[in-house]
């Protein structure tokens, strides 16, 4: 039966404000500015459970960038299950702001195939503006199969004017 050494560990010689530059370990918790291990401290972590400012794991979580299974994130979160405060894209996304997904959640903007937020744009949508292909529900709904992208456009711009240029940029793909 072949034995796996989980021993391994590396950190670099340089270092920054007495922080390792990068540091690898294979077990245990590694702290650096680059991190790689199954726990994983540092301005970019890599592992199972990652965080720092940039992140790339199973369970991972980042203040700028979070990759992973489960990802959580202030800025963004990308994953199978995305959580964020200004951007989630994920299988199951779910935002303050912008969300965009299989089932994307939004306070303010999400694109999906089950989307929900106050301008929702998917097959099922529902929101104050609810554009949709199959099912739509809220106050404006707007079937974007019968009428055309230039007024859906329009819609949105009249409704919510501070949108995105690339949020727009998304929905005319989505409706096109």
């Amino acid at each position: 039966m072949m034995q796996l050494n989980n021993e391994y560990e590396y950190i670099s010689q340089t270092k920054v404000f007495g922080i390792p530059l990068i540091h690898i370990k294979g077990h245990g918790t590694a702290k650096g500015i680059v991190a790689i291990d199954p726990l994983a401290l540092g301005i970019i972590s890599i592992g199972i459970l990652p965080a720092g400012l940039i992140s790339l794991g199973a369970l991972s979580t980042g203040i700028l960038l979070a990759i992973g299974g489960l990802s959580l994130s202030l800025f963004t979160a990308i994953g199978g299950v995305a959580l964020s405060f200004y951007l989630s894209i994920g299988g199951v996304g779910i935002s303050y702001f912008y969300s965009l997904g299989g089932a994307a959640i939004a306070n303010h903007c999400a694109i999906g195939g089950a989307a929900g937020a106050k301008l929702a744009v998917g097959a099922s949508a529902k929101g104050n503006l609810a554009i949709f292909s199959q099912k739509g529900y809220g106050q404006t709904v707007i079937d974007y199969t019968k009428v055309s992208a230039e007024y859906v456009l329009q819609s949105i711009k009249e409704l919510y004017p501070y949108i995105s240029g690339w949020f727009i940029e998304l929905v005319k793909l989505t409706i096109r």
